[in-house]
């Protein structure tokens, strides 16, 4: 089944900057882990990573996403062909931007996304034609709000046919509201702003999903009611389960 959350908990995703699909398989066999999303942006997956990676996920039974780099709307359709499950667009602005982003996200009568999922299509075990009919229904179109100009339009990105959720950037819009004085996605402008997004998800009947940099925010993001939470990077998992390691041996060697 394609879930945006684990009925009523949150879904918990994580955020993958290595490409790795040694790295990435592993993170999608976590027990409570039920999502990865590959970052072409600011992470190292590129074109030529994707299928192992998504093959990984796809193995372990969990949700698929790409965030795909800023105004690559030609990578948009590709990830879904490749057999994401979803996509996360960066820095979507306004509504016009949302539009472009579900015509390359979604197929006709929706959007224009081309037909040509060459992976997708055979790792769905159906048939072409009711590929096609359940394509859109079946993948999702994630706008990402991270600045003032985005949460000032997020009702109409909202309100964009084919925009299934929209995903927080914390750190982006606290650069973003303070006019880049401050980086703090605990600020109370940051909180007060995620509150609004939150709630106007709710009131459009659309997916609320925000990545938390620890494990206190993403708790308190659950508890709120949001649908996805990405729990930090793989970089930073790494470096925690490793740093903890390190403590536990020292500690015992004395």
């Amino acid at each position: 089944a394609i879930v945006l959350s684990m009925g009523e908990r949150a879904l918990t995703a994580v955020w993958s900057t290595i490409a790795s699909a040694e790295l990435v398989g592993a993170l999608a066999r976590q027990p409570r882990i039920g999502a990865v999303v590959l970052d072409m942006q600011h992470g190292s997956h590129h074109t030529g990573s994707l299928s192992a990676c998504l093959l990984e996920i796809a193995a372990a039974g969990k949700q698929s996403f790409v965030r795909t780099p800023v105004g690559r709307l030609d990578a948009v359709s590709h990830a879904l062909d490749m057999g994401a499950t979803g996509i996360i667009a960066p820095m979507i602005n306004t509504a016009a931007e949302a539009t472009a982003l579900a015509a390359h996200a979604k197929y006709p009568p929706c959007g224009s996304r081309s037909w040509g999922p060459m992976l997708a299509l055979p790792r769905s075990g159906l048939a072409p034609a009711d590929f096609f009919a359940q394509a859109n229904g079946r993948t999702f179109a994630i706008a990402m709000i991270e600045t003032a100009t985005a949460l000032a339009n997020t009702d109409a990105i909202l309100a964009t046919p084919g925009i299934d959720g929209i995903l927080i950037g914390p750190m982006d819009l606290s650069a973003s509201l303070s006019n880049g004085t401050v980086l703090d996605p605990e600020s109370e402008p940051v909180q007060r702003a995620i509150d609004h997004v939150l709630a106007r998800c709710v009131a459009h009947n659309k997916k609320s999903c925000i990545f938390a940099p620890t494990p206190a925010a993403a708790a308190r993001h659950a508890r709120a009611g949001f649908n996805v939470v990405a729990l930090g990077t793989d970089v930073a998992h790494v470096a925690a389960g490793l740093g903890a390691a390190l403590d536990l041996m020292a500690a015992r060697s004395t």
